[in-house]
């Protein structure tokens, strides 16, 4: 018979045995929470820092959150960044009116969610930037969301109305002067001519001053006839063809050489040029035209290195352009001046310089549906950067569908409040949808039995295991509105017999793919 002891022994390893393989079962479940944790941590950034605009979390007037592509603007790390007050960051010409605003939003009051304001960057210059702020709750706090875009892009539209304007009042000026020359020139040039016969063995004085007044009649025709290709805003379709980018810039490069060759180099200045041509795309225009830009962008670059230097031009394609790039290593531009340099007459050479081979370039490359841009620092030399659209992207074939956009649809995102959440709803907004929002699956319902959806957008984490029965209730309400799931790669495994989503959304989720696919599925709704 088996003593007490042994018993006691045996029931205690057994008790010992399910209480190790339960630890061993929570151990793995732990293991598991803590890796779906950790993605969606990884998602979480992932989405905040390829948002294409800054982003700032701030709490009690501190940032809590800041992503890669605001750190990137201020020039800081993140860690210089943390637990600093807001408003360090705000120029001091405009730190009393930001704090007034942030201080109002902060007492739960209502005032302007966006401004602009100049944020100081870590070397001390200052970036402007559109400043949209929203109140949300960030775990369980009233915090800030901050989506800061720089205006850069809104001051060259800005510069572009002016250029618009200028262009609009140089049409006038160009048809009145060529109107103007051609009828006076034609009498000049035929009493020139008259005069030619009979002096033709007489005065030589005469004769020469007949000349000079020849020669400044032709020239007063060729720049009133500069001036009206400046003006034109609409390309020769009789000209447009298909043509090789790269063997026009070389014809261009060998047309100039002969120029400097006999011009700077004879005068003992060294004149280096060197081609990168990468471009293999076709482009659409006439061929002459964008020869000639070519041939003004170097005789310009030679101009502004008086002692000699180097000229890089490379091309490449990318996003549906051709890229030229025209460098040199001359005086550069100071910024003040580089506004006006695609203005006609304007040079800042001096020298008597004519000032109208960069405005012709310009409407030249502006008449192709391209544009151009110049980078200049004084004493380094200039860039000027042109891209001209490939023939495959102009050309490409495009749908009924593809010109359906996606505004004003209703969109419902159902997904636990957080930061993601808010970004992307941010982001449909910014596309003119109407979009609402719910923190779980029971809530979205009911949003769903009181307004008609175009579109539902749940995370599967949030749906959790009744997902696939919330599912079917959201299909019965609406049949033909349309639903994104967004998971993990077999997070719906466990519903793949019970639903089949329109849209699927992996993590982690790319901004601009989801925009895409979110407009895809509106517009095969439609």
């Amino acid at each position: 018979m088996r003593d007490k002891k042994t018993d006691h022994l045996e029931k205690q390893v057994e008790r010992l045995k399910t209480e190790n393989k339960s630890l061993r079962e929570t151990a793995l479940f732990l293991k598991g929470e803590n890796l779906k944790l950790k993605r969606t941590l990884r998602d979480r950034d992932m989405l905040f820092n390829a948002m294409p605009a800054g982003v700032i979390l701030i709490k009690q007037g501190k940032i809590i959150e800041i992503n890669e592509v605001m750190l990137e603007q201020l020039g800081y790390r993140a860690e210089e960044v943390m637990n600093r007050d807001f408003l360090d960051f705000i120029h001091q010409d405009e730190w009393e009116y930001v704090k007034g605003l942030h201080n109002i939003w902060n007492s739960g009051k209502m005032a302007p969610g966006q401004y602009d304001a100049h944020l100081v960057t870590q070397d001390g210059g200052t970036i402007l930037c559109d400043v949209k702020m929203k109140r949300i709750r960030y775990k369980n706090r009233t915090a800030f969301l901050l989506i800061l875009t720089r205006l850069e892009k809104r001051n060259e539209m800005e510069q572009e109305k002016i250029r618009s304007k200028k262009r609009e009042a140089l049409i006038t000026l160009a048809i009145g002067l060529n109107s103007r020359f051609c009828r006076h020139n034609d009498s000049i040039l035929k009493k020139v001519k008259d005069f030619h016969k009979v002096t033709r063995s007489g005065n030589n004085d005469l004769m020469d001053a007949y000349n000079v007044l020849e020669e400044v009649s032709y020239e007063t025709i060729r720049i009133a006839r500069i001036l009206e290709l400046i003006a034109e805003t609409e390309a020769d379709q009789k000209a447009m063809t298909q043509f090789d980018l790269n063997q026009r810039i070389n014809e261009a490069v060998a047309s100039t050489i002969k120029k400097w060759k006999v011009g700077p180099e004879s005068q003992g200045v060294k004149i280096d040029l060197k081609t990168y041509l990468r471009s293999s795309s076709p482009v659409e225009g006439d061929p002459e035209e964008i020869r000639n830009v070519i041939i003004y962008m170097i005789i310009n670059a030679v101009e502004a290195m008086p002692n000699g230097g180097e000229i890089h031009i490379t091309t490449e394609d990318n996003a549906g352009y051709a890229h030229i790039y025209i460098q040199d290593s001359g005086i550069g531009i100071s910024s003040r001046l580089g506004e006006r340099i695609f203005d006609p007459f304007f040079s800042s050479k001096g020298n008597g310089a004519e000032g109208l081979g960069l405005s012709l370039s310009y409407a030249i490359v502006k008449r192709h549906k391209g544009d151009i841009e110049m980078s200049s620092r004084e004493g380094e030399g200039t860039i000027f950067h042109i891209r001209l659209p490939l023939v495959r992207q102009k050309y490409r074939i495009k749908s009924k569908a593809d010109k359906k956009k996606i505004k004003d649809a209703e969109i419902l995102i159902i997904q636990d409040q957080d930061i993601a959440r808010e970004i992307l709803s941010h982001l449909l907004t910014s596309k003119g949808c109407k979009v609402d929002t719910a923190n779980n699956g029971l809530e979205g319902l009911g949003k769903l039995k009181r307004k008609n959806f175009d579109l539902v957008i749940a995370d599967t984490e949030t749906l959790r295991v009744s997902g696939g029965t919330l599912i079917k209730k959201y299909r019965k309400i609406n049949p033909k509105m349309s639903i994104a799931l967004i998971s993990d790669r077999g997070d719906v495994n466990d519903w793949q017999d019970e639903l089949v989503a329109d849209l699927n959304i992996m993590k982690p989720i790319d901004v601009n793919m989801v925009l895409k696919q979110v407009s895809e599925v509106l517009m095969n709704r439609s």
